[in-house]
């Protein structure tokens, strides 16, 4: 019975902390919060979109330095094991191609809780400005349904 109580505690405290932080100015961070978001899964998006938006960069004609590249290499098999530790063929998220909201809703539903929606999950991190030319070429690349 305590621990249920500990539960319920812990439940209001995080909704209190939920109205204070301002959903205009950090929607990603509501996103994960309501959708119920693992740490180890929002480390592992993070990494995705580093990665992504490395590939983004590269194909948009942006110069790269060596520390840059190795950087990404070293981050690129990090997420390699990661993404293993969770069940999911990682490789195909890091090939060389340009990257499309297809391979990016492919890694949600891989990576994710069901209820996300990759389009409200991009549109999260573009108005908190979190890779955001990344995230509007996602959108962009988006086929409509």
């Amino acid at each position: 019975m305590e621990l249920e109580k500990e539960i319920e505690r812990l439940k209001y405290q995080i909704h209190l902390l939920k109205m204070m932080v301002p959903g205009d100015e950090f929607p990603f961070y509501l996103f994960v919060m309501d959708h119920g978001i693992a740490q180890e899964q929002h480390h592992l998006l993070r990494r995705y979109l580093y990665l992504a938006n490395h590939r983004w960069n590269h194909m948009s004609g942006e110069p790269q330095d060596e520390a840059s590249l190795l950087y990404y290499e070293s981050a690129k098999a990090s997420f390699l094991d990661e993404a293993g530790a969770f069940g999911i063929g990682g490789e195909r998220f890091v090939t060389e191609t340009c990257p499309s909201y297809e391979e990016f809703e492919q890694f949600v539903k891989a990576a994710l809780p069901a209820d996300v929606d990759p389009e409200y999950l991009l549109q999260s991190l573009l108005k908190q400005n979190i890779y955001g030319s990344l995230c509007g070429h996602l959108l962009k690349t988006q086929v409509a349904p």
